[in-house]
């Protein structure tokens, strides 16, 4: 399969989320527990780029990234998407304020790139993004596009305060390393300590 996500910590739960049945468009999730610390959750997006010669399909990729947040409502600890999310904007320049991203602020999830955030996409603009609740973040790097059409994404990720009040937070130790690449037309969300 085209998405894939790969931990050194034990993978406790996974499956696929439906999130364009139409499409048949199914992306991975997992539930992953390090060492110390709540378990979270992570999900590897690539939402529908074009249909019939049309990419200017923002509707339909925030009606994906609304069936991965029902999903992720049933989860209690931080949660992370990350991948080519797409965001074309109607015009060239990949924006924050396709509906897809505009749903998952609205949602609380926060950029994790932050400020360092800017084109993923020579062409498009900003297709990949990291968005998470319940982790602050640190480190972030966008880096070189090393034989894909993307740049590759880099984000330290800690459990915060917020994301499980009766989970112990993560120590420094424990904390999440989380690298998303699409290279080759192929999308894999990584995930290891530091």
């Amino acid at each position: 399969y085209s998405n894939a996500i790969l931990s050194r910590w034990p993978i406790v739960q996974s499956g696929l989320v439906a999130a364009n049945p139409a499409w048949a468009r199914d992306l991975p999730w997992a539930d992953i527990q390090p060492p110390a610390g709540p378990a979270f959750r992570i999900y590897s997006i690539h939402l529908t780029f074009k249909r019939h010669g049309n990419p200017f399909l923002g509707a339909a990729r925030a009606v994906e990234i609304r069936r991965i947040l029902i999903h992720a409502r049933g989860f209690v600890g931080p949660v992370i998407l990350a991948g080519d999310f797409n965001t074309v904007g109607w015009i060239l320049g990949g924006q924050e304020s396709e509906p897809a991203i505009e749903l998952l602020q609205a949602s609380g999830y926060v950029d994790a790139l932050g400020s360092v955030g800017g084109r993923t996409q020579a062409v498009l603009g900003r297709l990949d993004w990291i968005y998470t609740r319940g982790f602050a973040a640190a480190d972030q790097v966008l880096g070189n596009y090393d034989g894909s059409d993307h740049r590759w994404l880099q984000a330290s990720l800690s459990a915060s305060d917020a994301a499980a009040s009766d989970a112990a937070p993560m120590s420094e130790s424990n904390t999440v390393t989380l690298l998303a690449a699409t290279a080759l037309g192929l999308l894999g969300v990584a995930v290891w300590r530091k």
